[in-house]
């Protein structure tokens, strides 16, 4: 990964768990984390390289968690978002492939990490897409 593919608030994974970036520099990145002490469980916080993190895949299960909902059994998915009073739709077609994510207007792009569907749902949207 490279910064610049990050922006705070994405998920990412480090050392096999799910992680939060809340900092981001050149060449470390800030994260959150669900730890464990003494059978207590509470966010930790660490500064790791960005050589040691990587992409969360997108699946069924954080498309759900994310707002998504299904397409009876096909593998489409939709989110829809008001902007300016009308309702655009966000659709996406989950594959093995990654995903491709279109929207009610003419376009498309295929993407396989959630903090990329992550910064295209900001970029469209001016909000954060929240778990």
């Amino acid at each position: 990964m490279k910064a610049t593919e990050l922006r705070i608030g994405n998920l990412v994974s480090f050392g096999g768990r799910m992680a939060t970036v809340y900092q981001i520099n050149r060449s470390e990145v800030s994260i959150m984390y669900k730890g464990y002490i003494k059978e207590i469980d509470e966010v930790r916080r660490s500064t790791v390289s960005i050589n040691d993190i990587e992409p969360v895949r997108i699946t069924e299960e954080i498309l759900l968690k994310y707002g998504f909902y299904k397409d009876g059994g096909s593998i489409r998915f939709y989110i829809k978002h008001v902007m300016n009073s009308s309702i655009c739709t966000f659709r996406v077609l989950l594959s093995n492939a990654g995903l491709y994510f279109t929207s009610n207007v003419e376009w498309g792009v295929n993407m396989t990490g959630v903090h990329q569907l992550q910064n295209l749902y900001f970029a469209i949207t001016g909000q954060e897409l929240i778990v």
